[in-house]
C-alpha cells in the first residue's frame, strides 16, 4: 500500500477493483479512504483509520448446490495451479496455501520466536504475577 491506498494493478479492471476495495473498506465503513489511511509504522500519534468489510455468500443461492460450487472451485484452482509458470517458479500457490503449509509445520515443531520476543513475553508475564517461562 502506498499512502494508505492499494495501488491499482491490472489496468482499468485492477483500478476498478482497487476503488471497490476503498469504497467497501473505507467509505461505507466510515473509515479513512482515498489515501487518508495513516501509516501504522510511521504515524503513531493518530488513529490509523483502517476499515474492515466482510462479504459472505451462500453459493447454493447462485448455483444448484454447494457441491456444484465445490466442484467448480476445484476446477478453477486446478487450472490456476497448472498455468504456465514464470522463469524460476516451480509451483503456483493459491491464496492461503503457503500459510496453511507453514501452520502445519508449526503445529508439529512449534512457533519460532526470537530471543527478544521471548524476553518481552517473560517481562509481560511478570507484570501479571506469573513466573511462566518459554523454553528456547
Amino acid at each position: 500500500a502506498l499512502k494508505g491506498v492499494v495501488l491499482p494493478i491490472g489496468g482499468p479492471k485492477g483500478s476498478g477493483l482497487a476503488m471497490m476495495m476503498d469504497i467497501f473498506g473505507g467509505l461505507l465503513t466510515g473509515s479513512s479512504f482515498g489515501g487518508d489511511v495513516n501509516d501504522q509504522y510511521k504515524t503513531l500519534d493518530k488513529r490509523q483509520g483502517v476499515g474492515h468489510w466482510f462479504m459472505v455468500f451462500r453459493p447454493e443461492v447462485f448455483l444448484d448446490s454447494k457441491e456444484e460450487y465445490l466442484e467448480r472451485m476445484d476446477t478453477l484452482l486446478e487450472r490456476v495451479r497448472s498455468s504456465e509458470k514464470a522463469a524460476g517458479v516451480t509451483q503456483i500457490f493459491t491464496p492461503g496455501e503457503i500459510e496453511d503449509a507453514k501452520m502445519k509445520v508449526q503445529r508439529e515443531g512449534g512457533i519460532p520466536f526470537t530471543g527478544n520476543e521471548i524476553e518481552s513475553l517473560h517481562e509481560l508475564a511478570k507484570t501479571v504475577g506469573s513466573d511462566a517461562r518459554l523454553l528456547n
